[in-house]
C-alpha cells in the first residue's frame, strides 16, 4: 500500500509541476517586480482551482516571506473574494485591486517589523524575502519605520521613484549607527555586488543561484520555482 500510495503521489506531483509550466510559460498569470511586489491577472480566476491554489500559495509566500503556505480554506475565500473583485489580505501579503489590470501584491510589514544587524561588507536575508549588502555597519529595518520619522532620503534614487507608499513600506533600509537612514539601490542581480554603493538590495527571486527547474523564462522575465509566476521590472 505504502508502494502504491508514493507511486501516485508522485505521479500527481508530475502532473501538477507540468501544470505550472504551462502557466508559467504564458508569463501572464503573475508578475514579480524588483521592489518586492507582484501583479495578479485576472485570468488567473480561470485557472483550475488546484492550479489556483498552488499559484497563489507560492507567490503569497515569496512577496510575504512567509516560509508556510496559507490552507486550502484560506485560498478558496481569497479566490471568492478576488472574483468579487475586492481588495483582500492573505499570508503577510495585500492584494489591492488595480482597475484593469488586476491586482497588486504587496507584503505586509505587521505589527512587529523585523530588525536585523548588518555589518560592513555583509550581505544578510531580511524578512525572508530580501538580501540586503551594506558597506557599512547598522540595522535593517523596514522603510515604514524610518519615513515614519519623516526621513525622505529615497526620493534621489532612481530604482524607488514612482513606487507608492505601500509598496515602499516593507523595503529594506539601512539605518546607520548613529540613527541616518541608508536607502539601498535596488537592483536585479545579486551577483558582485558593487562596493561603490552604500547599500544595495535585490528581491529574493531575482537573487543569482536562485533556481528555475523547469520553469519557462527570458533574461528579462523569468519564472520563480514551482510558482507559475514571472518576474519583471516593472515599478510597484
Amino acid at each position: 500500500m505504502d508502494d502504491q500510495l508514493r507511486r501516485l503521489a508522485a505521479a500527481a506531483s508530475y502532473i501538477d509541476d507540468h501544470l505550472m509550466v504551462a502557466v508559467a510559460a504564458s508569463q501572464h498569470a503573475v508578475k514579480l517586480a524588483s521592489d518586492g511586489s507582484a501583479m495578479l491577472d485576472r485570468s488567473v480566476l480561470d485557472l483550475p482551482q488546484g492550479v489556483f491554489r498552488r499559484v497563489l500559495s507560492r507567490v503569497t509566500q515569496i512577496v510575504g516571506g512567509n516560509p508556510h503556505p496559507p490552507t486550502h480554506v484560506a485560498l478558496d475565500r481569497l479566490w471568492t473574494r478576488l472574483q468579487a473583485g475586492s481588495a483582500s489580505t492573505l499570508g503577510a501579503c495585500r492584494f489591492r485591486h488595480m482597475a484593469g489590470q488586476g491586482w497588486q501584491i504587496i507584503a505586509e510589514v505587521g505589527r512587529n517589523p523585523p530588525s536585523v544587524s548588518v555589518r560592513a561588507g555583509e550581505t544578510i536575508l531580511f524578512a525572508g524575502r530580501w538580501l540586503v549588502t551594506s558597506q557599512i555597519d547598522g540595522m535593517v529595518r523596514p522603510c515604514c519605520v524610518l519615513s515614519g520619522q519623516g526621513d525622505a532620503g529615497w526620493r534621489g534614487l532612481s530604482s524607488w521613484k514612482g513606487l507608492s507608499a505601500a509598496v515602499r513600506a516593507p523595503l529594506p533600509v539601512v539605518e546607520s549607527l548613529d540613527g541616518t537612514p541608508v536607502y539601498p539601490h535596488l537592483t536585479m542581480t545579486s551577483v558582485r555586488p558593487d562596493t561603490g554603493l552604500v547599500a544595495q538590495a535585490v528581491f529574493l527571486p531575482f537573487a543569482e543561484g536562485a533556481a528555475t527547474r523547469g520553469l519557462a523564462g527570458s533574461k528579462s522575465s523569468c519564472a520563480v520555482p514551482e510558482a507559475g509566476v514571472t518576474r519583471n521590472q516593472g515599478a510597484g
